[in-house]
């Protein structure tokens, strides 16, 4: 019997011991834990928890990550104080016990100060410092591979990971906890209050934050930012530039940053600017990959940081730049109605530095009412598209979700451009069936001069001209502003062989053509026809395509066709209109020629003719003889 309570109570405090390993593994809080990540972790992640310290008070840490080479930790935990960004406590190579393999463990007591805080914890270790595996790429090579995780034998640690902040002593359990996850969140909030000219935020990938704000007195700006540089090469970064000139006044670059923790990508700045009253876009950009949430190392020590913070002393004369009172305006149109196109045809003669401000309906890949700004091609042909309002270039507008805004920044070259906005049958200035914007007499599209003093009456207006570039040409054929659910032709004749120029605009997808044009000669063969493969984009939808050349023709009588279907045609659009609108249709003309193209011509035609005439004059040719007879 009594072997048996022995035996009974060595399993008892087995399992005792081994419900307390799983609980330190797992991270279940225990009386004054206040962080603990557990077994939960994995590699290429980070945690996040914040905590509050109400009373100064020691906290106890401990904390397992892993070495990626003999001076990098692959995973690895911190602390950061977040009204100042400090890093209070972190995972030092240089001071963490080596355990066996890759296995570092830190342990440590801390005094904190009253404040919030942030513990993380990431495992993305650092490529640019990982060690290069040289097993080669026979099958030894691949077995070393797959064994070392592609030179991340570290990985194998995940279930050894885990980090704990906890209270010193009983007595201090009750002067810090864990915050909820709203508050984890307001990590992520961009950063506001007195003094902020500016903050993006943290940044993603492929993505481009800019905000022009005007210096009225002299004044001094703070800023701070946080990037990646790799190769010598800023990749994601920051810049501050005069708007007229766009003159840079600092850019961020590997000399002007210091290590932001993490990866040695991370790279960060802190530079404080006097700047002289004027306009001024601050940028912040990124390429497509490590930015915020997207990581392929470890994050910086304040991951959030990610982007650009513009800060100054005298916030009275840093100001944001108010368009709509401070600029002048080169093309507008304002509260606009159900079913309008608006646009206005102008012509700039000198480079300009613009802000396009629009505002409209886009929903998902779809605009319902959004702005384009198109520019004449120098040779001709259909307008180039310079910007046309989409959802990858808009914000939320404020109101319903399908208000988006947009303010970007041009610079537009010398030359004719066209300010159009689009508007369909609902939820627009005249009535909105969602919630509206704040500004809705706004709704449309506005093109500000950004230099306060440029001078209007330098900007000119043409003539409207819409349709086909058809110059000094002879029209043969215009079936134009073609409408749903037509079928028009045009009869043409040549009296010589002639390169005709078509200009035809329709609906056409990989599959099928819904609203196209086609030549028939006298005996109703098919001698030209609009196609997917012979047509370009028209701009807007992509269904929207282009035939712009010239088609060879002989001497003869033609027919010139064109067709719609039920949808989609010229004044009932049901996605976004080409970029000529009014050229729906086919247009046929005869270049006019030059008069050494007419001499080049009319030598051809005198040479053939000569040929005829010599070909006529020759006496008739006797027959062969016949071939002699075979002897078989």
């Amino acid at each position: 019997m009594r072997r048996f309570f022995s035996r009974f109570l060595l399993l008892v405090l087995v399992g005792v011991a081994l419900f307390a390993v799983v609980r330190l593994a797992s991270g279940d809080a225990e009386p004054g834990t206040v962080v603990a990540f557990g077994d939960d972790l994995d590699p290429e992640e980070m945690r996040r928890a914040a905590f509050e310290v109400t009373a100064p008070t020691r906290l106890a840490i401990e904390a397992v990550g892993s070495f990626e080479s003999d001076t990098t930790l692959g995973a690895t935990a911190w602390i950061v104080r977040r009204d100042s960004g400090a890093v209070v406590w972190r995972m030092d190579p240089k001071r963490v016990e080596r355990g066996r393999g890759t296995l570092a463990t830190a342990v440590d007591t801390l005094a904190f100060a009253p404040g919030v805080y942030d513990a993380y914890f990431a495992a993305y270790g650092d490529p640019l410092t990982r060690p290069a595996e040289d097993g080669g790429d026979g099958f030894l090579g691949r077995l070393s591979d797959l064994l070392t995780r592609g030179g991340r034998a570290w990985h194998g640690d995940a279930d050894r990971w885990r980090f704990r902040v906890a209270a010193a002593s009983e007595a201090e359990r009750d002067r810090a906890r864990l915050l909820d996850g709203d508050a984890r969140e307001a990590a992520e909030d961009v950063p506001s209050g007195p003094g902020v000219v500016w903050a993006t935020g943290p940044v993603e990938s492929d993505e481009t934050r800019e905000y022009v704000f005007e210096v009225t007195a002299p004044a001094t700006v703070r800023l701070r930012a946080t990037g990646e540089v790799r190769g010598g090469r800023v990749r994601d970064g920051a810049a501050l530039l005069r708007l007229v000139g766009a003159d840079t006044v600092w850019a961020m670059t590997a000399r002007n940053t210091v290590p932001a923790g993490g990866t040695i990508m991370n790279r960060r700045a802190d530079t404080t600017l006097a700047l002289t009253p004027g306009l001024y876009r601050a940028v912040y950009s990124t390429d497509d990959e490590h930015a915020y949430d997207d990581w392929l190392g470890n994050p910086p020590f304040v991951p959030t940081a990610w982007g650009l913070t513009v800060t100054t002393d005298t916030p009275e004369q840093v100001v944001a730049l108010d368009p709509w009172g401070r600029l002048p305006r080169i093309a507008s149109f304002t509260c606009v109605g159900e079913d309008e196109q608006r646009e206005d045809t102008f012509v700039l003669p000198d480079t300009t530095h613009a802000l396009l401000a629009a505002l409209g309906e886009v929903i998902g890949s779809t605009a319902y009412d959004y702005a384009v700004l198109l520019r004449e091609r120098a040779g001709g042909g259909s307008p180039e598209e310079v910007w046309v309002m989409s959802h990858e270039n808009t914000r939320h507008a404020g109101g319903g979700s399908k208000n988006r805004e947009a303010e970007v920044i041009l610079t537009l070259a010398p030359g004719t451009y066209t300010l159009r906005y689009v508007s369909d049958g609902s939820h627009d200035c005249s009535d909105f069936n969602d919630d509206a914007p704040p500004r809705p007499d706004r709704w449309g599209a506005t093109l500000f001069a950004l230099d306060p003093a440029f001078d209007l009456t330098r900007v000119t207006r043409p003539e409207p001209v819409t349709g086909a570039p058809i110059g000094d040409g002879e029209v043969l054929v215009r079936l134009n502003r073609v409408g749903n659910d037509e079928e028009r032709e045009a009869a043409f004749s040549l009296s010589e062989p002639t390169d005709i120029r078509v200009y035809a605009i329709g609906e056409i997808v990989p599959s099928e053509a819904y609203d196209y044009g086609w030549i028939e000669d006298a005996d109703g063969n098919v001698a030209w026809e609009m196609t997917r493969a012979n047509t370009r984009p028209a701009g807007g939808s992509q269904k929207n395509r282009l035939f712009d050349g010239t088609v060879p023709l002989d001497v003869g009588d033609y027919t010139a066709h064109y067709r719609t279907d039920g949808t989609h045609a010229y004044g009932a659009w049901d996605q976004p209109p080409p970029n000529d609108p009014e050229a729906w249709g086919i247009t046929i003309w005869r270049p006019r020629e030059s008069a050494a193209e007419r001499a080049v011509r009319e030598a051809e035609r005198l040479a053939r003719e000569a040929e005829r005439l010599a070909r006529e004059s020759l006496p008739p040719q006797p027959p062969p003889p016949p071939p002699p007879p075979r002897n078989d």
